[in-house]
């Protein structure tokens, strides 16, 4: 079976993405044949280390979306939704594995990439597919699907070849997303809940403290530990694993992690969007 670990996300976070490339080979190469990143301009020197260190294969990635959501430019980016390319992927591999880079992997998660026909490995969640929207939805089609049903968290899951109509999951995504940007609080996941609906795709829920766990409350004998929200590792969370794979980063000459430009992009698009007359709306 070819097999492939994806992930994605802004060239100022090469440093970051690098690292977690660095964990897959530690941890767990032996699951994959080799790693995709979907970036928005990482430099060639930064992609060629990349490639010395695991085969990985880059793709760069500029969605065609405006957003009159804040939510969507100012705290994520639109590079979250390259998630919705791992849909497309299943054309070249048999089965793909997302996974966020703010993570450590601990240990091989062997069970979590084992896939069942026509079904969609994620975490376990008690929030709702409606609690991935903003409290007042203003498409009514939304409300026309099942909100009640478990939400699909993304920082880690897997699909398979065996997933029919692929390429018009990845096709609904892109329109729903612009279609409904202003309803949107988890955008990517708010969409992905839904569009598992529309294609019956059978969801197989892994807890989610074994796959996702944050760093705080982590026991040691967790399969990924995930820094979601802030701090990350590279800004202010101490794990000794990350650290010591950042500094073999740098000793390769990779680039160091910076927050400048990102912080200036974000202060951008913040403007941009308000110009546009973004509606900061109220969550459940």
């Amino acid at each position: 079976m070819s097999r492939v670990i994806v992930t994605g996300g802004t060239r100022d976070e090469v440093a970051p993405i690098a690292v977690f490339i660095k964990n897959i080979k530690d941890t767990c190469a032996h699951l994959f044949d080799e790693a995709v990143v979907y970036h928005d301009g990482i430099r060639k020197k930064d992609r060629e280390l990349i490639n010395s260190i695991f085969p990985t294969r880059f793709i760069e990635y500029k969605p065609d979306l405006v957003s009159r959501n804040d939510e969507i430019t100012t705290y994520f980016t639109p590079m979250i939704f390259c998630k919705y390319e791992c849909f497309r992927l299943l054309k070249d591999y048999q089965q793909v594995v997302w996974s966020d880079y703010d993570v450590v992997v601990q240990k091989s998660f062997d069970d979590f990439c084992k896939t069942e026909e026509g079904t969609m490995n994620i975490l376990k969640s008690v929030k709702t597919v409606r609690d991935m929207f903003y409290k007042d939805i203003v498409n009514q089609d939304i409300l026309g699907y099942d909100m009640t049903r478990m939400a699909v968290m993304t920082p880690l899951f897997a699909i398979d070849d065996s997933i029919k109509d692929a390429d018009k999951i990845a096709d609904f995504c892109y329109d729903k997303t612009g279609a409904w940007d202003r309803d949107l609080y988890l955008p990517e996941q708010a969409v992905l809940g839904l569009a598992v609906q529309e294609y019956g795709v059978g969801l197989k829920a892994f807890e989610f403290n074994d796959y996702a766990c944050y760093p705080t409350k982590a026991k040691g004998d967790e399969y990924i530990i995930h820094a979601a929200g802030q701090p990350k590792f590279w800004n202010g969370m101490d794990n000794p694993d990350w650290e010591r794979r950042y500094r073999e980063w740098l000793a390769l000459g990779g680039s160091p992690y910076s927050e400048f430009r990102k912080r200036l992009t974000r202060k951008v698009l913040l403007v941009i969007s308000r110009i546009r007359g973004v509606r900061k709306k109220e969550h459940l």
